[in-house]
């Protein structure tokens, strides 16, 4: 099976430039697909942290026609934008080129 990523509210909260208020908001009225995942050996209660796939993630973006790609929060790599491209084209997304320079004021 592939590597999934996975992410918490506050980690999507600050990919998509708002508060973990609204993300789990999101999660509550059904917009955005989220599991809660208990601590190791425990049940699932209240206190469980929610969780949000990328695939859950970038099918949110792309329902309401976003271009956001989620990346690493230490700052995209060129090969996170070259993936970033190739996904916004499976999803009929143009992205904006950038030039060299704009790339590398933007990556690790």
């Amino acid at each position: 099976m592939g590597k999934v990523n996975l992410y918490d509210t506050r980690e999507v909260a600050e990919m998509l430039s708002v508060r973990d208020q609204y993300v789990r908001n999101l999660i509550a009225t059904g917009e955005l697909k989220a599991f809660k995942l208990p601590a190791p050996g425990k049940p699932v209660t209240k206190k469980s942290r929610w969780r949000i796939t990328e695939t859950s993630l970038l099918e949110y973006l792309s329902s309401i026609g976003a271009s956001l790609t989620p990346v690493s929060l230490k700052g995209p790599t060129k090969a996170d934008l070259a993936d970033s491209e190739r996904t916004l084209a499976r999803l009929g997304v143009t992205p904006i080129p950038l030039n060299e320079r704009a790339v590398s004021l933007y990556t690790n």
